[in-house]
């Protein structure tokens, strides 16, 4: 399996985009690097797995899903980020921003659920259409 194919799928690139973007957002109310990499796995944390995810999927319909995926968790962090920061400042701003992973778990989870199940179904698709028995 070549994952150098994944790696530039529109899906990899929109999320890889975003990721960097977020990055950057945090970067820009951080005093160091540091503190915006320790920051990053928990606000940015589900990019990350829709990044692998997309290292495998193939199929419109999965790549679809994790754009769309992409889209949202990104307006959601940002909408977050300008309510914690500018809406309504205050010293603990930065702690809302360790739990914007945990509050789009569940629709992350349904996001990757969906892609990774239309992964599946694409594979079974063309093991049937070469007339292959594909396990998995």
């Amino acid at each position: 399996m070549k994952l150098s194919r994944g790696a530039s799928s529109p899906a990899f690139v929109v999320t890889a985009i975003v990721l960097a973007v977020g990055i950057g957002v945090l970067h820009s109310n951080s005093r160091d690097l540091g503190a915006t990499l320790m920051m990053a796995p928990f606000a940015l944390g589900p990019l990350a797995v829709s990044l692998l995810v997309t290292l495998f999927a193939r199929t419109k319909g999965s790549q679809i899903t994790l754009i769309v995926g992409t889209v949202l968790y990104g307006g959601f962090f940002i909408w977050l980020y300008i309510q914690l920061y500018y809406v309504s400042p205050s010293p603990q701003s930065g702690i809302g921003l360790l739990f914007i992973g945990f509050y789009s778990f569940p629709v992350m989870l349904v996001v990757w659920g969906v892609s990774w199940s239309l992964i599946i179904s694409g594979k079974k698709r063309s093991a049937e259409s070469q007339g292959v028995e594909v396990e998995i």
